[in-house]
């Protein structure tokens, strides 16, 4: 807003617009608001040196992302490697000693194996893909389901669904695209005509 129609000297005039032209533009330099969405702090079960224990406010989640507190760095206890295995509500996760967490495939009541130096993760829409040990996305989660990779290959799929046993003990999947890829992503193979993993080799 400037000044006009006072009977204001000249030059003192021109230096109050001066001001007020200044004052309105530091306004449009003024550091907005982080657009990360931060939620409450969870609880979650990690191994520590007195067990597998529940930890309160254990881990932060930024947008789509999990971070462990500093309280909760100190008591969990981690492997050799820097990892560690735990649960956020029925979910398993993997966690890293540089307080990184991310969210896997449950097998055998806990986070998936790393085989060949990879384990399978979960994205937000429930899609897999694959972790080195160091928790860095080595393939994205782009897949509705995806095997463990055994000799260098994974057969993946997408579109297929999830199919329970008649009693109910174990899963598979069935239809969709099925492709079997390299450690890299890459699809060695499109197995057209296949309608399960066991169709597609």
């Amino acid at each position: 807003m400037l000044l006009k129609n006072t009977k204001m000297p000249i030059l003192k005039l021109i230096i109050l617009n001066l001001i007020i032209f200044t004052m309105d533009a530091c306004h449009l330099f003024e550091e907005k608001p982080s657009t990360k969405e931060t939620k409450p702090l969870e609880s979650c079960v990690f191994p520590t040196q007195n067990g597998l224990e529940k930890i309160d406010r254990c881990v932060s989640k930024i947008n789509h992302s999990y971070q462990l507190t500093a309280p909760a760095l100190k008591q969990i206890k981690f492997n050799s490697n820097g990892l560690s295995t735990g649960y956020l509500g029925k979910n398993c996760f993997w966690a890293h000693l540089s307080g990184k967490v991310i969210q896997s495939h449950c097998y055998d009541n806990g986070p998936d194996y790393f085989k060949e130096g990879l384990a399978r993760y979960i994205n937000s829409n429930q899609q897999f893909g694959f972790i080195n040990s160091s928790l860095e996305v080595v393939i994205k989660a782009q897949y509705d389901f995806a095997f463990p990779f055994q000799h260098g290959k994974s057969k993946v799929c997408t579109g297929c669904k999830r199919v329970q046993s008649k009693k109910g003990t174990h899963s598979s999947f069935s239809g969709g695209e099925w492709k079997i890829i390299d450690k890299k992503g890459k699809v060695i193979t499109h197995c057209k005509k296949a309608k399960n993993s066991s169709e597609c080799n």
